[in-house]
């Protein structure tokens, strides 16, 4: 995880190779399903050249998830599918039923930092095939959610929505100051 947020995804990636190797071999099939997840998510990240193998890794993850009924608390693959349909400006309604996906998941888990990421790439859908209003309301939800997380770098979060949503932030920011 530290290699990807330092940018060195490729790097990322072997590690994780390596994990999937181990986990394999141990029979640790909750690794192997988290390892094929993030492999899915960081070669979403080397652009959409990489997209048809990120979604081969994401689906296999997400496959033994249901199969063997285990890592059901994450929805990370399920909303990086969504994100990818996004991206790929292709098939809106298939992205937002992977979103939907995702949020039950994390909110049927109780899992705070899922729900609140997957709020945040709903946003992303209602910035492309959306309402203003519902990108607003949206990003809205995730900041409030992601502000109310303890021992959470909320920050990077902040940084990463303040760019890629320039065009609403000050409203978002008035909005959450206004309510606070």
């Amino acid at each position: 995880m530290y290699l990807t947020k330092k940018g060195r995804h490729l790097e990322a990636i072997d590690q994780l190779v390596q994990a999937l190797q181990a986990y394999l071999l141990t029979e640790n099939y909750e690794g192997v399903e988290a390892c094929c997840v993030n492999i899915g998510s960081f070669v979403h990240r080397l652009g959409e050249r990489y997209y048809a193998e990120a979604r081969r890794w994401l689906l296999t993850g997400i496959a033994i998830s249901r199969w063997m009924r285990i890592g059901l608390d994450g929805a990370h693959g399920e909303m990086i599918m969504g994100k990818l349909y996004i991206e790929g400006n292709r098939k809106p309604e298939l992205s937002m039923r992977w979103l939907k996906r995702a949020e039950r998941i994390a909110e049927q888990a109780g899992n705070q930092v899922s729900l609140a990421d997957v709020k945040m790439v709903l946003a992303l859908w209602h910035q492309k095939y959306g309402s203003r209003r519902d990108e607003i309301d949206t990003l809205i939800q995730a900041l409030g959610m992601f502000r109310k997380l303890r021992k959470f770098d909320c920050k990077q979060k902040e940084t990463y929505m303040a760019h890629k949503f320039s065009e609403v932030w000050q409203d978002v920011l008035t909005a959450i100051n206004t309510e606070g």
